[in-house]
């Protein structure tokens, strides 16, 4: 994620800035949406993933988990819930990686139809 930081703080920057125009804020910002939204692979995230893995094995820590079945309590009838399990690294995809990239990319588009 130090990915998104950097080009996120790039943007920061050029914003602190005096005398920046609302054009240039404008392009800057586009420019910041467009690196974040390339981001949004499969391959920028296993690119990630492994470097992560790498740092991990590096000071011995254990790989994530798989997310445990639920199941229905035995009052409502008992069992294991019938649904699709994400490995671990597919719900990192999907619920961290994916998602914190979304709220990024929404909140400056956002951001961005407010000032035109």
């Amino acid at each position: 994620m130090s990915e998104v930081f950097l080009i996120t703080n790039i943007l920061s920057k050029f914003l602190q800035k005096l005398g920046v125009s609302l054009t240039e804020a404008m392009a800057q910002v586009e420019i910041t949406v467009c690196s974040l939204e390339s981001m949004k692979n499969d391959d920028e995230f296993n690119r990630i993933w492994n470097e992560n893995m790498n740092i991990g094995a590096e000071n011995d820590t254990d790989e994530p988990d798989e997310q445990r079945k639920r199941k229905v309590p035995a009052r409502l009838g008992g069992g294991d819930i019938i649904s699709r399990t994400l490995s671990a690294k597919d719900s990192c995809r999907i619920n961290s990686f994916y998602a914190a990239l979304d709220v990024i990319i929404t909140s400056l588009k956002k951001d961005l139809t407010k000032i035109v």
